[in-house]
């Protein structure tokens, strides 16, 4: 009597991505797919504008700050290469890609943790407020209120709106086949995942996230996600592109 063989895992011409990671990182990473045989579509999420006077005030603010907390990798692209490389204050960051992004730059980065509300008990529980209490956050439109407010209660915070976050599905929808169970969604930011589950939600498909997978571009956006709504949660290594591949056609 001979035994059936288990099936094998699907290859990559049999598997459907939406890569909703907007800019020439979503883009590369679209294409590398599609080198490997991977149907994909890139709709990017969300879009992001910079502020005309949040570079300018930054660099003003920067010269009385002890501490400058980093949320987002935009800060960089924003400010410039030889802007951000002029910066000496220590860093507290937030975010693998963020760190990553900063740590190209040679920032010193003193407290690393993968969400504002880690970073935030990092900074307390190893008093590094009480030793740098002028803090500098330039940071985007959305961001977690309550938290902003322990901060605000915590030290000196300034605040710069750096730059707005646009929800891109607002003005298209989202091109999903409701019916593609083998499915996986490439989310590289919480703001993405928050785009993509309104857009679900107004289509009326939000149920079929039990049939799909969705993949992170690192713990920052795996915490915006709720597991038990999705077939499956991969989170990659790191945020360069070979981590994500090997994400999404593992």
């Amino acid at each position: 009597m001979t035994r059936d063989k288990p099936a094998p895992p699907p290859g990559p011409e049999s598997i459907n991505v939406l890569v909703t990671r907007p800019g020439p990182a979503g883009k590369s990473l679209t294409q590398a797919l599609r080198d490997q045989g991977a149907e994909v579509s890139w709709q990017p999420a969300i879009s992001k504008t910079p502020n005309p006077g949040g570079r300018r005030r930054f660099l003003e603010e920067i010269k009385n700050a002890d501490l400058l907390l980093i949320t987002s990798p935009e800060v960089l692209e924003i400010l410039g290469e030889q802007q951000a490389a002029a910066i000496k204050i220590p860093c507290a960051i937030v975010g693998q890609a963020s760190a990553e992004r900063w740590r190209q730059n040679q920032a010193k980065a003193i407290a690393k943790a993968a969400t504002l509300r880690g970073l935030h008990s990092l900074l307390l529980s190893e008093r590094i407020l009480d030793a740098h209490p002028r803090v500098l956050w330039p940071r985007g439109n959305l961001y977690q209120a309550d938290l902003a407010e322990k901060l605000r209660a915590s030290c000196n915070l300034t605040e710069i709106e750096f730059y707005a976050t646009h929800n891109a599905y607002l003005d298209r929808e989202l091109d999903i086949d409701p019916t593609q169970d083998n499915t996986l969604i490439h989310f590289a930011s919480p703001s993405a995942v928050q785009a993509f589950t309104a857009a679900l939600v107004r289509q009326g498909a939000e149920d079929r996230r039990a049939n799909w997978i969705a993949q992170t571009i690192g713990p920052t956006t795996a915490a915006a996600l709720k597991p038990k709504e999705w077939r499956a949660l991969r989170i990659a290594k790191s945020p360069n592109e070979d981590h994500q591949l090997e994400a999404l056609l593992a």
